[in-house]
């Protein structure tokens, strides 16, 4: 609406992040994704995912046998033992 001439109403909460940064004068835009950001967030994002599945395993967690061998990966190649 605000094409049409009306006046945009500002539905900004006090204490909202949003309304610190346009009070302070910074603006928030997205940018490109660049390469390096992308590797960065493809690093992350498998940080995460083993973590993810090595939880019960860094937990101390009980579980059945057959999972906790999965987590130990003696399969590939001739082994960590």
């Amino acid at each position: 609406m605000a094409a049409l001439g009306e006046r945009r109403l500002s539905n900004l909460a006090p204490g909202d992040v949003e309304q610190f940064l346009a009070e302070t004068g910074w603006s928030v835009h997205a940018q490109e994704a660049t390469a390096h950001g992308r590797a960065d967030g493809a690093y992350l994002l498998c940080v995460l995912l083993m973590f993810w599945y090595f939880y019960p395993i860094l937990a101390g967690k009980v579980i059945p046998y057959p999972d906790w061998l999965s987590h130990m990966w003696y399969r590939i190649g001739r082994g960590w033992i």
